[in-house]
């Protein structure tokens, strides 16, 4: 089967991100007709298989996330400049939290400790966070837009200083201090609660890209996943579909006001079991816009 130049792009970065394919033959980025993908590599994988082979992919999916938005912010042009200041602040985000790392990982190094073990602490703990959070932010967003505005930003700086906390306790086992973490977390904040406005904001105009959004963002924050993405899955980002009763069901739901529906192309994709037709892939960037 051969298809255009977009369309290879488009069923390559959605085919690994959406469906969670744990091993996907990634061509060089000059050639134009890829061959099928298999439907057995494009079943459904555990979001850890996601985030795995998401890494392997490393500066590839990368390129195909920045082409991706390249060709929404095309196909919706009355949003391009929403599309594109969603970029550059997740990049700008990811960028910040480059130099702490470094920093982190020899202070780890002394205490035989990786930024894998690290992660794994703070996934537990914003797992919590999340419960708490269940309770406390129990009224829906508004539908008048300045209200919803206000109470998504109330609720976004409510969730951030628990995740402050957490991240205060789990870098604790490697000896920096509270003060030292709460000025790190401090540089990290206005960048990802930017970050989270800015998706707000993208979504309330534009409810179809929703998925789009939350998967992109996802995929951009592989480099410094070790912290950013157990952070923004807290508020639905990332491989996890909108399964009743899920954290992530509740953090789109909360923050986004529900725009992931139930039978959509990103609710069916991440189903438990769902598996594609034996017969390929076959699908677009302006098919999955609709």
């Amino acid at each position: 089967m051969h298809v255009g130049f977009v369309q290879v792009y488009a069923i390559l970065f959605f085919s690994a991100v959406c469906v969670n394919a744990s091993v996907i033959f990634v061509q060089q980025l000059s050639v134009n007709v890829p061959p099928v993908l298999d439907a057995h590599l494009l079943t459904t994988r555990s979001p850890p298989d996601f985030w795995r082979a998401a890494k392997e992919l490393g500066d590839t999916l990368t390129a195909y996330t920045d082409k991706a938005l390249h060709d929404a912010a095309n196909h919706y042009s009355i949003a391009v400049e929403q599309i594109s200041e969603f970029k550059e602040e997740m990049l700008r985000v990811v960028s910040n939290t480059q130099s702490f790392t470094e920093e982190l990982s020899t202070a780890l190094e002394e205490h035989g400790l990786t930024l894998d073990d690290l992660s794994e602490r703070f996934s537990h703990e914003l797992t919590l966070v999340i419960e708490g959070l269940k309770v406390e932010l129990s009224e829906p967003l508004p539908e008048d837009r300045n209200d919803r505005y206000r109470a998504r930003a109330a609720m976004i700086s409510i969730s951030l200083l628990k995740v402050e906390d957490a991240f205060v306790k789990v870098v604790a086992i490697c000896a920096i201090s509270e003060s030292d973490a709460r000025s790190r977390f401090q540089e990290l904040r206005p960048g990802v609660e930017r970050v989270l406005l800015i998706t707000g904001n993208l979504i309330d105009n534009h409810p179809q890209l929703v998925a789009f959004i939350l998967l992109s963002g996802a995929a951009l924050i592989i480099p410094e996943g070790w912290i950013l993405r157990p952070l923004l899955r807290l508020f639905g980002f990332g491989p996890y579909g909108p399964v009743k009763g899920s954290a992530a069901a509740w953090a789109q739901r909360q923050f986004w006001g529900a725009a992931v529906k139930e039978g959509s192309w990103f609710a069916g994709l991440q189903s438990a079991g769902m598996k594609l037709p034996n017969t390929g892939i076959v699908g677009s960037l302006g098919a999955f816009l609709g």
